[in-house]
């Protein structure tokens, strides 16, 4: 199974792939891209989640190191990127879909810069 490492920073709030754009083409380029697509993305972010082994981490300041970001680590970054949703982000499933929303649409935005 492929992995996805996914940085998450609730105080920014922040969300995106710790991978270089090469190595995310080369395993996951057209499952995230659907989730970006019109309609409804659940379907296509949910078999990002089946499909893929997702590292989730977050910076620890006291140890000065990556460490695995906890659920509630990703629940604060999902209330904080989309404070205006009324969404229950207590729920953790709902929380690491939206989560996989926001690393799609960023992955795109870096291909799109990268074109340019």
């Amino acid at each position: 199974m492929n992995t996805l490492r996914i940085f998450v920073c609730p105080m920014s709030p922040d969300v995106h792939l710790d991978m270089d754009l090469e190595s995310v083409e080369r395993i996951a380029h057209e499952d995230l891209l659907d989730c970006c697509a019109s309609g409804d993305a659940e379907p296509a972010c949910r078999h990002v989640l089946d499909t893929y082994a997702i590292d989730w981490v977050s910076w620890d300041m006291d140890m000065r190191e990556m460490v695995s970001a906890s659920d509630s680590t990703l629940q604060d970054a999902a209330r904080g990127i989309y404070s205006d949703r009324e969404s229950d982000f207590d729920d953790i499933d709902t929380a690491r879909l939206y989560l996989i929303w926001e690393v799609a649409h960023s992955y795109k935005e870096d291909l799109e810069r990268e074109e340019q």
